[in-house]
C-alpha cells in the first residue's frame, strides 16, 4: 500500500514544521503508530489539524477532524493571527500558528490526554524520557513510527473519562 493513500485527501503537509524547536522538513506527519497517523497538521488558511486516540487499545476515535471538533471535551479555537489552539478539558493539547503556506510553527503540545506520552513547548520536545531540541529531520515518512500500540508511549489517561 502506497503509505500516502492512508491520509485524508484534504491533508497536505506543510513543507516545514517547526514542532516545539524542532524542524521538521518534508517529513509526512510526525508520528506513526502501525499504518495510522493520529496526529496531522496540514496546509490550509489556519493550520488544519486531524487528532485520533486510541480507544480499547484496537480502534482509533477522532477527536478533531479538519480543524472541527467530534468529541464534547474537545475545543477548537481560531484567532485571527492564523493561530489554531486545541483544548481538552483544560490542557492545550496543541497550539499551532501560520508562519506563512509553507511553515507552521507548533508552539505548544501535549498529547498526554489523548495517550501519547509527548509534550513540548518553546523549550523543546519530550518523547518518553527523552529530550528533542533545536534538530532536524528531513525527507523522513515520520519522526516517531511505533508498530503498535504500546503501554510504555500510550498511557490510558483518555479524553472521554
Amino acid at each position: 500500500m502506497n503509505i500516502e493513500s492512508i491520509y485524508p485527501q484534504e491533508y497536505k503537509p506543510f513543507t516545514v514544521l517547526e514542532l516545539c524547536t524542532n524542524r521538521l522538513i518534508n517529513v509526512m506527519s510526525f508520528l506513526r503508530v502501525g499504518n495510522f497517523s493520529p496526529v496531522l497538521i496540514g496546509k490550509g488558511e489556519f493550520p488544519m489539524i486531524w487528532l485520533y486516540m486510541m480507544v480499547d487499545g484496537n480502534a482509533w476515535v477522532p477527536l478533531v477532524i479538519n480543524n472541527s471538533s467530534e468529541h464534547s471535551d474537545v475545543r477548537v479555537e481560531k484567532n485571527p493571527n492564523k493561530n489554531i489552539i486545541i483544548t481538552i478539558k483544560n490542557t492545550v493539547v496543541l497550539s499551532a500558528f501560520k508562519k506563512d503556506d509553507d511553515y507552521c510553527i507548533v508552539d505548544r503540545m501535549d498529547l498526554r490526554p489523548v495517550g501519547f506520552n509527548f509534550y513540548g513547548d518553546k523549550n523543546g520536545l519530550m518523547m518518553g524520557s527523552s529530550t528533542y531540541e533545536g534538530n532536524v529531520f528531513q525527507g523522513m515518512k515520520h519522526i516517531v513510527a511505533l508498530n503498535e500500540v504500546n503501554e510504555s508511549t500510550v498511557r490510558r489517561h483518555a479524553a472521554t473519562r
